[in-house]
């Protein structure tokens, strides 16, 4: 037991790939924790008594070495390998304790900043660690295409098979072929590497996204530095700061990733029909290539694999695909990988939130499905080849073109004065404000699509009224209160409160500083 001590502090140091957060809410996943602090927490061994688990601060033992990793990492081939004073697992409690103790007492012994030596075991065990400074908290490295792409077209970076290959690919990508029973590079097959890499080691002994990460982007990071070569950072904090994945060049117009994926593909349920197999539903063509430069990555869609999503998600379901539908796949509103519940998310910026935050979730237009189900003809394509041509016709014949309502069919002001008692009547600027959002709108692709007539974004304000030029009047529904007058009915706000409801919500949301939404008599004059 007297071995668990302090030592543990340079485990972190061949522990780096301990920098990635553990699944679920663990210790380093507060929002307070230092981006370098590590978990030194080892398997149980046989007879022994536990002890709490290690909290280690990577850079300040990185700092009193000058950076010199070999320190407390071994190398393989020329290579930092991110294991603490190892090559291959397993760790072990002597191990830790042999070579971390040893240091402290040398330091010790040299008059020199030291942890804690023997016999001081809760120093560093159990020990809590600071809280990190404001701006300074741990946060996952968001490898996006503007990122890849820096990767892919870098002079310093060459494919081993390959090295005059215009692209670096099979620099980082590869795959484990069976016959060969060796990781291969081929081009043409590359995934994201958390396809095969899980949170944890799997059975079949591929190691972690965490370690295969640390041993791949640090020691590669690490190589063209001490080469003098420009390169990513090779501290925790260069990539794991909170912010500062802002602070990192971005690429805006990404050229798009050679993968041999379609431009359009059809999305289609099951189908029915004795004489010819009709879908049961029109099929959606999803304009693929338009998506990819909208996502953040490949993942954003295809989070387990890139095959298509029928593949896993099937009709009836399948446990391939944890059992979930494939139409229950694409219209979950709340998950971010789905169809639907990505486009809610995107509501939720900005320019949208003034009126979709107020909007029922579960409630969509009358119209709303036939803009993704865009495929009249409901006839089963077999041959991939016809599928294909006639997806990209039906992209390709989709319009952009944005149909504004007339601006005489919208009213220039509307007078609002059922409420004036203490305050003039309102005069809303209804075309102005109408004008300002459907600028918005046309900057948008995804509002575009969703709001290609004009007369949809009435709605936004006239929520329960079939889409109409006329709507009526906010008092049809939203009674006045008082006086004797009947409030409205159950779950439906009075009148006062739907206006500084709606109006008050929408300045809030869409951040408009000009009319703030809390001084009264920019809107009301009062008596």
């Amino acid at each position: 037991m007297v071995k668990r001590i302090a030592c543990l502090w340079i485990v972190a140091a061949g522990m780096i790939l301990l920098l990635f957060p553990f699944p679920g809410k663990t210790a380093l996943e507060k929002e307070s924790a230092p981006p370098d602090r590590i978990i030194i927490n080892l398997p149980p061994e046989a007879g022994g008594e536990e002890m709490p688990p290690v909290p280690f601060l990577h850079t300040r033992h990185n700092e009193s070495v000058d950076g010199d990793c070999t320190r407390c990492h071994a190398q393989k081939n020329g290579t930092v390998v991110f294991r603490f004073q190892r090559i291959d697992p397993p760790a072990s409690m002597a191990l830790y304790h042999d070579h971390c103790i040893v240091c402290h007492e040398q330091r010790k012994d040299a008059g020199e900043p030291a942890g804690p030596t023997t016999a001081q075991c809760r120093s560093c065990h159990g020990v809590p660690v600071p809280d990190a400074a404001p701006g300074a908290q741990w946060e996952k490295i968001d490898f996006d295409r503007s990122l890849h792409y820096i990767h892919e077209v870098s002079d310093h970076i060459v494919s081993p098979d390959d090295p005059s290959a215009p692209e670096n690919c099979n620099a980082c990508h590869h795959r484990y072929d069976d016959a060969q029973q060796r990781i291969v590079t081929e081009r043409g097959t590359e995934s994201a590497c958390s396809y095969c890499h899980k949170s944890v080691q799997t059975d079949d002994n591929v190691r972690s996204i965490r370690e295969a990460s640390h041993d791949a982007c640090v020691a590669c990071h690490l190589e063209k530095k001490n080469r003098e070569v420009k390169a990513g950072p090779v501290d925790c904090y260069g990539c794991h700061k909170a912010g500062v994945r802002a602070e990192m060049p971005v690429i805006p117009d990404v050229p798009r990733m050679k993968r041999n994926q379609p431009d359009a593909v059809f999305m289609t349920g099951g189908t029915t029909g004795e004489d010819k197999a009709v879908y049961r539903m029109s099929p959606v063509v999803f304009d693929h290539k338009q998506h990819e430069t909208a996502a953040a990555s490949c993942r954003a869609c295809h989070h387990d694999s890139l095959e298509s999503c029928s593949q896993c998600h099937t009709p009836a379901g399948d446990e391939k695909g944890g059992f979930v539908r494939l139409e229950q796949a694409m219209h979950a509103q709340t998950e971010s990988g789905s169809c639907v519940g990505c486009h809610v998310l995107e509501t939720r910026q900005t320019d949208c939130a003034g009126c979709h935050d107020v909007m029922p979730r579960s409630r969509m237009s009358e119209n709303a499905c036939q803009v993704c189900h865009n495929d009249p003809d409901r006839t089963v394509v077999q041959d991939p080849d016809m599928r294909k041509m006639r997806a990209d016709k039906l992209v390709s014949a989709s319009s952009d073109e944005y149909r504004p309502v007339m601006q005489k069919d919208i009213p220039e002001t509307v007078v609002i004065d059922k409420l004036s008692d203490t305050y003039q009547p309102s005069r809303f600027p209804h075309r102005k404000v109408m004008d300002g959002i459907a600028k918005r709108v046309e900057e948008s692709d995804l509002a575009n699509t969703f709001h290609g007539n004009q007369q949809t974004l009435c709605m936004g304000c006239h929520h329960n009224s079939p889409s109409s030029l006329t709507p009526p009047d906010c008092a049809a529904c939203h009674a006045v209160s008082g006086d004797g007058i009947p409030a409205s009915a159950p779950g439906i706000p009075d009148l006062k409160t739907a206006y500084h409801a709606q109006c008050m919500g929408c300045h809030q949301k869409m951040e408009i500083e000009a009319v703030p939404a809390t001084d009264c008599q920019i809107c009301h004059e009062k008596k």
